[in-house]
């Protein structure tokens, strides 16, 4: 590539000054990653060209024996599906946090399916999400084993943490994410300790039961440990339809002792019930059992 072509190829004028080629360079990357496999260019081409005008240009006997021996023989299946190489191989680079989430999180709902079908029930199922951590030796889920502890009637419970950490880089989040999303979706799961954050978000979609009526019961004090939210709908453009009344959803458990004997830590932790929880008895047991 000579520098008549690399200036065709980041589409900037011959004399362009250093400054012109970098903003072009970012346009043109940014663009490439939205557009996936349909760019005009590859990566690799407008990487060269780039590296050519800004005086960076050096050659890499490896890289291009690599190149051309892909030139000349290219990947039998992707050339028979008229796939360019270069930039399918360019997509997977861009996209594999997002083709990793995927497959995580189909890999959560077979497991969950083959769970169903091949194992023993459990009579209770928790989730901690959020910026809640397991401080425990070794990272073993106490939690799972004092519940079983407590309440021996509970043949089988099952408990999941999945921790949210401060600054973790965008593919990671993603796939935390990715992961919370099919819990709430695909999981069977009675009760939930969440983070603040994540109540407030997933309350408000009528993700749980209000506990009103069931305050009462359990001899607590609602002004004082009751998480309030509203359900609100949304219209097709995202604006807010209608909002119902407040009511408690949560109970904040941030000093429960079963919590702390369990090694677990979190500013705040709120306890919730799940709409239409399969175990919705063994889940008041354990709610009042996270109350002490």
């Amino acid at each position: 590539m000579d520098r008549q072509q690399a200036s065709k190829v980041m589409g900037v004028n011959e004399d362009a000054t250093k400054d012109e080629i970098i903003k072009k360079y970012n346009m043109l990357i940014k663009k490439h990653k939205n557009e996936s496999n349909d760019s005009a260019v590859s990566f690799n081409e407008i990487t060269e060209a780039y590296n050519l005008l800004m005086g960076y240009d050096f050659f890499d006997p490896e890289a291009e024996a690599i190149r051309k021996y892909k030139q000349e023989n290219p990947n039998k299946i992707l050339k028979k599906l008229k796939i360019d190489q270069n930039k399918f191989e360019n997509f997977i680079y861009y996209h594999k946090w997002h083709i990793i989430a995927s497959v995580l999180a189909l890999a959560i709902i077979i497991s969950i399916i083959v769970s169903t079908v091949t194992q023993i029930p459990s009579d209770l199922d928790v989730d901690v999400i959020g910026e809640i951590y397991n401080t425990a030796d070794n990272e073993e889920n106490l939690l799972n084993e004092n519940i079983m502890q407590k309440l021996p009637h509970i043949k089988k419970s099952q408990t999941q943490i999945i921790s949210i950490y401060p600054n973790m880089d965008a593919e990671m989040d993603y796939a935390v994410q990715t992961q919370i999303t099919v819990q709430f979706a695909a999981g069977d799961i009675d009760l939930f300790i969440l983070d603040e954050l994540v109540f407030n978000r997933v309350a408000s979609n009528g993700a749980f039961i209000p506990l009103e009526d069931l305050i009462s019961s359990l001899g607590v004090n609602a002004s004082e440990i009751g998480i309030r939210s509203a359900i609100i709908e949304y219209d097709e453009l995202g604006n807010i339809e209608s909002m119902q009344e407040e009511k408690i959803y949560g109970l904040d458990i941030t000093g429960s002792k079963l919590l702390s004997d369990s090694g677990l830590v979190g500013d705040r932790m709120i306890a919730a019930i799940r709409v239409n929880a399969k175990h919705y008895d063994n889940a008041v047991e354990l709610l009042k059992l996270l109350l002490e």
